[in-house]
């Protein structure tokens, strides 16, 4: 199956307030689709039998969730099949939430755990009424204190790292903050508190402004690789950085580590030049249509390492 975050495009500000918040409407949804079908309207896609709105009139049949004002990442806990997504907010609330079938996440009537008025003020949230029922919320989230747009993030499952292992882990696009929270403690209708942890150099710890060279945003995104390794990606200094435990001896093989490698002679015909000028000895060979890493040695030698990829 194929799911898609659907934003709702400032339609808080622009209107209607009335495509937003319902299943009457595809904004600020995710949509849970089968690619490989061909029942829905324009008959180039399937809509699963078992989504919840299939049947109901008047709704969007590949609804699989609604109420969110910018879904921006899913990531799955593989152990226990949840489904995990962030929204970014507005003013207030940046949220991690729990995905159910059918369930109406809040926006734009609510804002994390509080009341939001639509109508009215916006920068202000208010506190639940007496009788709220309806709305399901964050099962973790920060405030605008601690950072502004919060993006996922995976679950770490990893060895590699072990003080991050079990950890669902995100992280603000503007600030920079690393955020996790225990993927298997998060249960619907509870709030787990979120920690913040921090990249180390031979340096100390990493300020992420320092590190992408700005003052105003980071544009910092976590993601992984098939191997489940964590990679920092910063479009402010476009690099992708990958993290490895403290006191490891850096590979030099990047996204390649972990891959089989083989050893193959290239004459100099096939060498165009360095990859990447920082020390990071990777070349192109056009013949095989390959990268390839060459071989530490005082010596020119010829041999090159090729990732079996």
């Amino acid at each position: 199956m194929l799911f898609i975050c659907i934003g709702e495009a400032q339609t808080l500000q622009r209107g209607p307030l009335s495509n937003i918040g319902t299943i009457e409407s595809p904004i600020g949804t995710v949509f849970r689709i089968d690619p490989m079908g061909n029942n829905s309207v324009n008959g180039q896609y399937g809509v699963p039998a078992d989504n919840p709105f299939v049947g109901t009139p008047g709704a969007v049949e590949e609804i699989l969730a609604y109420g969110f004002r910018n879904p921006h990442r899913i990531a799955w806990n593989k152990q226990t099949g949840d489904m995990l997504l962030v929204d970014i907010g507005e003013r207030q609330i940046e949220e991690i939430n729990l995905i159910e079938p059918g369930k109406n996440y809040g926006w734009p009537y609510r804002e994390g755990p509080f009341l939001l008025d639509p109508d009215g003020i916006t920068d202000i949230v208010y506190e639940l009424p007496p009788d709220d029922s309806g709305y399901t919320y964050p099962v973790a989230m920060y405030d605008h204190d601690d950072g502004r747009a919060i993006s996922g993030g995976f679950v770490y499952r990893s060895d590699r790292i072990p003080d991050l292992k079990d950890q669902f882990l995100a992280s603000d696009i503007r600030d920079g903050t690393l955020f996790l929270v225990p993927a298997d403690e998060l249960q619907q209708g509870t709030q787990t508190p979120l920690k913040e942890w921090f990249m180390r150099d031979d340096r100390g710890v990493i300020n992420a402004y320092n590190m992408v060279g700005t003052t105003n945003r980071t544009d910092l995104r976590i993601g992984e690789d098939h191997f489940g390794e964590i990679y920092i990606l910063t479009k402010q200094d476009a690099k992708i950085r990958k993290l490895i435990s403290t006191g490891e001896p850096q590979s030099g093989y990047g996204i390649f580590e972990g891959y089989p490698w083989v050893q193959q002679w290239v004459d100099s015909g096939a060498f165009l030049g360095w990859a990447n000028v920082a020390n990071y000895p990777w070349v192109y060979l056009e013949s095989l249509g390959k990268y390839g890493y060459a071989a530490p040695s005082d010596s020119p030698t010829g041999w090159m390492y090729l990732p079996n990829y």
